[in-house]
């Protein structure tokens, strides 16, 4: 189930609410809250704040992370 939370933030452009991830997965908001925090102890997604309300998105890399990638490429 964490993965299809994860694919679905990794395709989305904007950051999605726990409700709105249940609803497009078609599961309750309690599991979905379960993967969701999975994934954040893992270090995959991050949570923030918009309009007083926490919203999901894939976690942000590192710049020196991405130039270490580049440059491994």
């Amino acid at each position: 189930m964490y993965e299809k939370i994860y694919t679905l933030l990794k395709n989305e452009k904007e950051p999605l609410s726990t409700k709105e991830i249940a609803e497009k997965i078609g599961i309750r908001s309690g599991k979905a809250t379960l993967g969701l925090l999975r994934l954040q102890e893992e270090g995959k997604i991050e949570g923030i704040e918009i309009n007083g309300k926490l919203h999901w998105k894939i976690k942000s890399k590192d710049e020196k992370v991405e130039k270490l990638e580049k440059k491994m490429r």
